[in-house]
């Protein structure tokens, strides 16, 4: 089970393109050559100098790689700090970790006292026990050696760390040390381009890196638990994370990301908003919302809630992969059961993948048409995309086929169709 992080540095916890812009050209300018182009610039981000350089001009002199080093490292000096911008993320992502009893580290080809020098600026250096540096190895990633020296220094071992990293070369840093690694989309590298490497999980921010790795500690703690209960949200505590846990004896083609939805039912606009809050705690900030609309097409909940009804549908910004439906729901029962405050239901919470080809709901009711995807729950295509709406099928329940909800599907859909590329 994992006690510790460890992160890279550069387009993992901050931005250093403007900082890394002006060193490459201002060291490429004293070899007398010409400004490079600022995207290939960036891919070079994370490399170190020496490889940089030769990406960069396909020159080997040993001579002019020197001195485009020194000189990186000279303007560097001056204005790397001032140009870096740690993540927005990042404050809250590190306290939380610490507080789940998390040691932090960094591993990074960016010298340690420029790192240190930037995360002091923000407040953040005690957070992070060990900092190893471009300085402080003699072999630079992908070679192991930076994330052997933090895991000697922090004393774990390659089962208890993970290392968090935006680039391939960060991958077989981790494969090499043989560490489990977290890929993050916040560099330049894609989500397909990670599908080569080995990694237990792709996220799009670190500010998802709690409740994934809340997840997999549920995995591992749960599994004698599981084979005792008949309780549905022990049992599928790790349905969800199986195809970041599980290696598959052959190739299979990767799932698409989907957005994860809810639809909250609440008794009032004071439980729509406690629910809307208590979702973002567990799965993240929202994208978008629906407009709240009376729910007056049955009064199937009414003898539990109350009459009144209302109701939203709500988008989270972090994509999932369609594997975590059954997780999803089991977080959603439990969570109701908390804002019951013992009696009934205040507020039924049902969870959803949607696609852009579908809206998938979760529930705890069997049918003919429901597919079961963990004991006592069962997945449920509700809508289908074609011809330019989600359209309704034979069982699907009125409220989903009103424009309010096809407003609120379409515009995610626009953003899964921009996110996708």
């Amino acid at each position: 089970m994992a006690r510790a992080i460890i992160f890279d540095f550069d387009l993992t916890l901050a931005d250093p393109t403007k900082g890394t812009i002006e060193c490459v050209n201002f060291a490429l300018e004293r070899l007398g050559l010409p400004h490079a182009d600022d995207e290939q610039i960036k891919r070079t981000i994370g490399l170190s100098l020496e490889d940089t350089f030769l990406r960069l001009t396909e020159q080997t002199k040993s001579q002019d790689v020197s001195l485009f080093i020194s000189s990186f490292v000279e303007r560097a000096d001056q204005v790397m700090a001032e140009l870096t911008l740690v993540f927005d993320s990042v404050p809250a992502t590190t306290r939380r970790l610490s507080e789940m009893g998390f040691e932090l580290g960094i591993v990074s080809t960016k010298f340690r006292y420029r790192i240190e020098e930037i995360l002091a600026r923000e407040g953040l250096l005690d957070r992070f026990r060990v900092i190893i540096g471009g300085e402080d190895v003699n072999e630079h990633k992908p070679h192991p050696s930076g994330l052997i020296a933090a895991m000697s220094r922090m004393q774990v071992d390659t089962d208890d760390v993970r290392y968090v990293g935006d680039s391939t070369v960060d991958a077989l840093a981790a494969e090499r040390a043989k560490v489990p690694f977290i890929a993050v989309l916040s560099g330049t590298t894609s989500e397909t381009e990670f599908n080569e490497t080995a990694k237990i999980a792709v996220i799009d921010d670190i500010s998802t890196l709690p409740r994934l790795l809340r997840v997999q500690s549920r995995v591992q703690g749960g599994r004698a638990a599981r084979r005792n209960t008949a309780n549905p949200v022990t049992e599928i505590d790790a349905i969800g994370s199986l195809a970041l846990c599980c290696k598959m004896p052959i190739d299979l083609q990767p799932s698409m990301p989907v957005a994860r939805v809810c639809a909250v039912l609440a008794d009032s606009a004071e439980t729509l908003a406690d629910a809307k809050e208590r979702l973002a705690e567990c799965f993240g900030p929202l994208r978008a919302a629906s407009a709240t609309y009376n729910f007056d097409f049955t009064s199937y909940y009414e003898a539990e809630m109350g009459a009144g009804l209302r109701k939203q549908l709500v988008c989270f910004a972090e994509r999932i992969d369609p594997a975590e439906l059954a997780a999803v729901k089991a977080q959603t029962m439990v969570l109701e059961r908390a804002m019951s405050l013992g009696r009934g239901r205040r507020a039924n919470i049902d969870p959803g993948l949607l696609s852009i080809e579908s809206l998938v709901l979760a529930t705890t009711k069997c049918a003919g048409h429901r597919v079961c995807i963990a004991p006592q729950l069962y997945a449920e295509v509700t809508l289908l995309y074609q011809r330019g709406r989600y359209r309704p099928l034979e069982w699907t329940y009125p409220d989903y086929r009103g424009d309010e909800v096809q407003r609120f599907l379409l515009e995610v859909r626009s953003w899964l169709l921009a996110v996708r590329g």
